[in-house]
Formats: structure tokens, sequence, C-alpha cells
């Protein structure tokens, strides 16, 4: 049986975060969207430094769902 781990995500996981994000929310999303609006918010939304400032944010957490040492959305 396989367990699955639950870790804190760090400043470190900023690339993993940003493309899991950016997949997610356009997946979610595009249908009723323009592409321009798209490419837009993605790149606002899940820009390096937003990331960062999000990540650094003493009250705020992330956190990803792993099994077998990869990434699982819940």
């Amino acid at each position: 049986m396989s367990n699955i781990e639950i870790r804190k995500v760090t400043i470190n996981d900023l690339d993993q975060i940003q493309k899991i994000g950016r997949q997610t929310f356009y997946e979610t999303f595009a249908s009723g969207n323009t592409e321009e609006n798209m490419n837009k918010y993605l790149d606002e939304a899940f820009s390096v430094t937003k990331l960062t400032t999000e990540l650094s944010d003493k009250n705020a957490e992330f956190y990803f769902a792993m099994l077998n040492n990869n990434v699982i959305l819940l």
C-alpha cells in the first residue's frame, strides 16, 4: 500500500508550484476566456515575483501531497 506524504512547499519549489498553478488554472478557465486574457492573467498571477511574495508570507502556508515522490493533485 502506498502512503501519501504531505509536505510544506518552500521557495525551492517555486518552479513546480508555478507550473502546477498555471496548468490547473488554464485547464479550468481557458474555455471561457480569450487566449489574450488567459495569457495576461497567467503571466501576472503566476509570476516569479508574485509567487515569491506569497510563499514568503508568514500568514500563508502551501502544501504538496506526494505519492512515490511525485506531486499529486487532490
